[in-house]
């Protein structure tokens, strides 16, 4: 929990930063800048409309929250750290996987669908976690396609979010519901190759 937690804050700190660079006061409710989605910034987000930056969580029960009430899940915590310059929406779906061969592959969910249509400024990904079960991981060779190929179509949108990759929890032996702790020695480093490859920026 506290490696979770601090995971969350990086990633708020993260976007923050991101929203200063491009221009954006983290004090007032107005640009500083005449262009504040300067592209020539190095933490640039292009926006398909004005006002707050929309952040797509996608993921499995993990970012649902299932289990707990929603206030305690991390985009429902994100919301109240970040503040009104972001709008965050949680499109986590309990059991999902990264992989299209695996048993529940998030590729397949309303969520998906929607979190594409709502043409975010910033996607943030946590899947891999139910890719670990034994059945799911006799796929282990698409892991790293798949999870490239969701990568590249979120950045491929019209909005062109800026796209983060949280590595999954740590897995504690004997695991549960089937996840096991391949989600340590495998899908995690697995994850850093897919961030690696798609320039995405990497939270672990």
């Amino acid at each position: 929990m506290q490696k979770f937690s601090s995971r969350l804050l990086l990633l708020t700190f993260s976007l923050l930063a991101l929203t200063a660079y491009a221009g954006f006061p983290l004090w007032l409710d107005s640009p500083v800048r005449s262009n504040p989605r300067d592209p020539a910034s190095p933490f640039f987000v292009p926006t398909a409309t004005p006002g707050p930056l929309k952040v797509a969580c996608v993921g499995d029960s993990i970012t649902q929250g299932s289990g707990y009430s929603l206030s305690v899940a991390y985009p429902t915590q994100l919301q109240t750290l970040l503040g009104s310059r972001f709008i965050v929406h949680n499109y986590g779906v309990s059991g999902k996987t990264m992989m299209h061969n695996a048993d529940y592959p998030y590729w397949s969910t309303t969520a998906y669908t929607n979190s594409k249509s709502w043409l975010p400024d910033i996607v943030v990904i946590m899947l891999g976690t139910n890719d670990s079960k034994p059945y799911n991981w006799v796929y282990q060779s698409e892991f790293v396609a798949d999870a490239e190929e969701l990568v590249n179509i979120y950045k491929n949108l019209p909005s062109h979010p800026r796209v983060y990759i949280n590595t999954c929890p740590t897995v504690y032996a004997p695991g549960i519901y089937d996840i096991t702790t391949i989600v340590n020695t495998d899908v995690v480093p697995l994850l850093y190759t897919v961030a690696a490859d798609t320039g995405a920026t990497l939270i672990d």
